[in-house]
């Protein structure tokens, strides 16, 4: 890594020659480094009825929250998680939630709650099969 954050990955070559008066002589080359592009760390977005903000007519009428992102590129590991104020309460199992990848719903053991807490956890292979 360099002292500006991105990974390099040296490289070099190497030979190996058996003189007749200088056997196993090695040489290196010169170092080659490369930079891959640092990984991008794609937007979230979340709304409220697919809008900005939202004025509740009632105190118990319900609302939906959506939140929107992409699988970044080169990632092994993906959830997106969203904690609700204490005043606010999931409606039903799962507070109704569901999920999509690439417009395709998830399955539902794939959402999780934790007390005010919703968690989406992908895959190692649907995060690989959906970065960028």
């Amino acid at each position: 890594m360099t002292k500006e954050g991105q990974t390099q990955v040296p490289n070099k070559a190497q030979y190996r020659v058996d003189l007749p008066n200088k056997p196993g002589v090695t040489k290196d080359s010169n170092v080659v480094p490369v930079t891959p592009p640092t990984p991008s760390e794609p937007e979230i977005k979340k709304d409220v009825n697919g809008k900005a903000s939202e004025t509740l007519q009632n105190r118990d009428e319900e609302f939906t929250y959506n939140i929107t992102t992409k699988v970044p590129e080169d990632a092994t590991a993906f959830e997106v998680h969203d904690t609700i104020e204490g005043v606010l309460e999931f409606s039903g199992d799962k507070g109704g939630a569901k999920a999509t990848l690439n417009g395709k719903d998830l399955a539902a053991e794939r959402i999780t709650t934790d007390g005010q807490t919703i968690k989406v956890t992908l895959t190692e292979d649907e995060v690989k099969a959906n970065g960028g």
